[in-house]
Parts: structure tokens; sequence; C-alpha cells
């Protein structure tokens, strides 16, 4: 069984959660020139959608505030309780926002800093 799932169009797994390629999806009957065109599209879309709110942003004179900062990497805090992990451009690194003990751990994987904030959660435990 070859399935793929909604939020990753064109990314198609076997039932044991592994990466198969297009070939095997198109051979079971997966629209995979259909799914590769909606994942190009969301792609761009994501990325016209962060850079017109970046510009917006430095329009009005706002911009996101920084946890931390570090070797050319920080951390972004956005809306919701969700963070970004961003490179020297302020370009967020991953796929999707992230809680703020997800944002500190890639943070730590990426700097090495092991001086990074704690997390919420992990200062209510004290």
């Amino acid at each position: 069984m070859i399935g793929m799932a909604k939020d990753e169009p064109g990314i198609y797994y076997d039932i044991n959660g592994n990466v198969v390629s297009e070939a095997i999806a198109r051979a079971v009957g997966h629209d995979v020139v259909k799914n590769e065109r909606i994942r190009f599209l969301s792609e761009k879309r994501k990325q016209l959608d962060d850079e017109l709110r970046a510009e917006m942003l430095q329009a009005v004179g706002k911009s996101n505030p920084v946890l931390v900062e570090k070797d050319g990497f920080g951390v972004v805090e956005l809306a919701h309780g969700r963070f970004n992990v961003v490179d020297l451009d302020h370009k967020p690194i991953n796929p999707v926002p992230l809680t703020q003990e997800e944002a500190v751990r890639l943070f730590k994987l990426l700097t090495g800093d092991e001086a990074a904030p704690k997390t919420a959660e992990a200062d209510t435990d004290e």
C-alpha cells in the first residue's frame, strides 16, 4: 500500500512510513504530475507569503521579537506560541512554525549552544 499525506503532496510513503519513488506511486495509481504541481505551488505560495509578511512588518516598523541569536542563527517569536529558527537573512530554516521547545532544540543543534534560553515548560518544572 502506497499513500500520501495531504499536507505533503508529491511525497509518497509505504505502509512502514518509508518514502517511495514517484515511479512506484505512479504505478499504483497516484497522479504524480498533479501532486508535484500542487507541492511546487504550495512552496512558492509559502515563500511569497513569508516575503510579503516580512516586507509589511518592515514597512510599519515592526519585527518579530528575537528570543536568542548566535552564529548567524536566531529564534524568532511568531504568534500563538509558535517560533521560527532563522538564518542571517532572517529567513526561516524550518518548514513549518515550531513550538518554543522545538525551536530552542533546533537552535542548540545548529549552534552547539548549551546556554540557549530554557523553554517555558522547563521553567515551570524548577
